[in-house]
């Protein structure tokens, strides 16, 4: 049992979309609060009581729900859930959005062939609804003199990007594509046909795949299997059929908090694949779980236990993950010991911030402040759950699909456990010039510290700078001196930024903890609003991608430097 504590929300208030025709909305949360608390609604920051159109529930389990029934235009805007008891209050806001299915893409263009492959891409819809692209789907049809009756076949409706290598194609077939975009209202209508294409004669090159992964964020895809495509020497992805699981016995105990599974052997129930990193203490694999049948990619990280102090550390991590179920934390799906390996396995994610911000152009004020309030979330649960994080860096927030935002904090390598007295003894191996000053000074942290660090990041991502290094040269010792005087220009930060997006920063930024924002004044600061005038100035606000291009070279410049430099260090 919990002592008594303010209300804090476990989940948040999610968006809903409202399609033309009518229909009924719930939002919902769940929290916790001991003492109990009062829960009120709002509407556009009116005060919402029950009537015939609005059910307002509370369930046994401390989860609020509001019904609207057969919602319509009038409704839209922003809900907001109010929990409050004697010892504090939070809130969660979400809106009501009023949107029709997306437009067309752009008409699909066949831009490389071999045999039995083509190479394909096409634009976005020009307008969505204000809504994000969940999916493509991309079909085709065999073409010839009487293409106009040719019925169209679903390849896959399940692509993430605008570009995709389809396969298992008949050596000089004659085919057209055509593709269509999916938001969570649903498919729009299909784009124009492709033009005719014929594929070349059976023994043509093969597409270069990895070179143009290199260019493109693309899929790869297979035609159906088909009688008439006759012995076609096409070697398969092991992704690409995959048979039924036997069924799964599960790992899990019974309030569905995952188990350390001590074993003997490994399990050969996760095949792995590509190494994608490797450091000084363990590396991490892309992995697949044989028994799925569906969403069977995860990731593996693998850590030797060489001494005891690894086994220390390897478990102190495996139970930090265990203890954080949150949404926007990496999901612990298993763990795996034996006498020499700790394995833990997580579910697959894709594009760390870097690669998702330095992709295109430019990137928007908008996506910026999304990306901070569920970090902030995140590090509310965390100190909730006497947690400080201290591992706040820039490749170790990553999203959970390559089409949405919603991020995952992963690696809990440098996370401690607060003391009796609040405060974490942290260890010597931190990213020192990414560390609140208080840590460097005392050795010791606390919540506010993981705050410093969401002040920090949103400095670099609204300047593409470090606010303490005044220029690339500079030593990480003079740094460090700059972080604890607080020599910091915030005229570096670009000057289409909003003040308020500057006033967060500079108010997560402060030298002493005390004058920092808590995480619940974060959450509910004025750059994370989710009011219209404030999202419409956020999505107006576009910063180039170049200064943070430039500062991603230097911050992995950095990450190699320090990893060389601790390599004959003692593990922690």
């Amino acid at each position: 049992l919990f002592a008594e504590h303010a209300p804090i929300f476990k989940e948040r208030l999610k968006d809903h979309v409202l399609p033309i025709n009518e229909s009924d909305v719930i939002f919902e949360c769940s929290f916790l609060s001991n003492p109990t608390a009062d829960v009120t609604w709002l509407h556009n920051d009116s005060l919402l009581t029950e009537d015939l159109r609005h059910n307002i529930t509370l369930r046994d389990n401390n989860v609020a729900e509001l019904t609207i029934k057969k919602a319509f235009a009038s409704d839209s805007g922003v809900y907001k859930c109010v929990i409050e008891n004697d010892l504090g209050k939070a809130a969660t806001s979400a809106r009501l959005i009023i949107a029709d299915i997306p437009e067309r893409p752009s008409r699909p263009d066949v831009q490389l062939a071999s045999d039995t492959e083509v190479f394909i891409i096409w634009d976005p819809p020009s307008f969505t609804g204000g809504l994000e692209i969940l999916y493509y789907k991309i079909e085709y049809r065999r073409a010839g003199e009487n293409d106009w009756s040719c019925p169209w076949f679903t390849v896959s409706d399940s692509l993430d990007s605008t570009a995709v290598i389809v396969k298992r194609m008949e050596p000089l077939g004659i085919y057209q594509f055509r593709v269509a975009a999916k938001t969570v209202v649903g498919f729009g209508d299909p784009s124009l046909s492709s033009r005719i294409i014929q594929t070349h004669h059976r023994g043509a090159p093969k597409l270069s795949v990895e070179l143009l992964k290199r260019e493109f964020n693309l899929n790869v895809v297979y035609l159906p299997t088909s009688g008439d495509l006759g012995d076609i020497p096409e070697e398969l992805d092991y992704f690409s059929e995959k048979s039924s699981a036997p069924n799964e016995s599960s790992v899990n105990g019974e309030d569905g908090v995952v188990q350390l599974n001590v074993v003997k052997d490994l399990p050969t129930r996760f095949q792995l694949e590509a190494e994608i990193f490797r450091g000084r203490f363990s590396s991490i694999c892309d992995a697949v779980d044989k028994w799925r049948e569906h969403s069977a990619h995860c990731t593996a990280k693998i850590i030797p236990l060489d001494n005891e102090q690894q086994q220390k550390k390897a478990l102190q991590e495996f139970e930090t993950f265990r203890d954080l179920k949150h949404e926007n934390v990496l999901r612990l799906m298993n763990a795996y010991k034996n006498d020499t390996t700790f394995i833990l396995i997580f579910e697959k994610l894709h594009e760390t911030l870097f690669q998702r911000l330095c992709f295109g152009d430019y990137f928007t004020e908008e996506q910026l402040a999304r990306i901070v309030s569920q970090i902030m979330f995140a590090l509310q649960w965390m100190h909730f759950k006497r947690i400080v994080y201290l591992n706040l860096l820039p490749d170790h927030i990553m999203f959970q699909s390559k089409n949405n935002w919603t991020i995952k904090l992963i690696d809990m390598g440098n996370a401690c456990r607060l003391g009796e007295n609040d405060v974490a003894v942290v260890a010597n191996n931190l990213p020192w010039i990414y560390t609140a000053p208080e840590v460097i000074l005392e050795k010791e942290a606390i919540p506010a510290s993981d705050v410093w660090a969401v002040g920090l990041l949103s400095f670099i991502l609204l300047s593409g700078m470090h606010p303490f290094a005044a220029d690339s040269s500079i030593s990480d010792d003079d740094i460090i001196q700059n972080v604890k005087s607080e020599k910091l220009d915030i005229n570096w930060i670009f000057g289409t930024a909003t003040q308020e997006a500057i006033r967060f920063t500079t108010a997560a930024l402060k030298k002493h903890p005390k004058n920092r924002i808590s995480t619940e004044e974060g959450l509910e600061h004025k750059w994370l609003s989710l009011h219209d005038h404030m999202r419409r100035r956020r999505e107006n606000i576009r910063f180039s991608s170049n200064r943070l291009r430039l500062f991603e070279k230097q911050y992995y410049k950095w990450m190699t430097k320090t990893v060389v430099e601790n390599d004959n260090d003692i593990a922690p």
